[in-house]
């Protein structure tokens, strides 16, 4: 549980230290991580690891920042990253 739980304060640490390079480093890391954790046998199916919500969550708040995030992973859906889906659909 702490490969899931340290890398988004590691991730948090850059974004402060405007670190792009480190931070880059880090997601890497922390993605490589969730992977591990999720892909073992019993949570290869679980829903809750489809998605690495807390590194995705550090990204978004790089980008915002002003830090390129420079990592791809099917764990780190780029429309989510970028917002490219916000609008399309209709909330009222």
């Amino acid at each position: 549980m702490t490969r899931l739980i340290y890398p988004p304060i590691e991730l948090l640490y850059h974004v402060l230290d405007h670190n792009a390079d480190g931070f880059n480093a880090s997601l890497r890391r922390a993605l490589e991580l969730h992977r591990q954790h999720w892909s073992t046998s019993g949570r290869a199916n679980d829903p809750d690891g489809f998605i690495a919500l807390a590194p995705l969550a550090m990204a978004v708040l790089a980008r915002e920042v002003g830090i390129e995030v420079d990592v791809e992973s099917e764990y780190l859906p780029r429309c989510f990253l970028s917002g490219a889906w916000v609008g399309e659909i209709s909330t009222s």
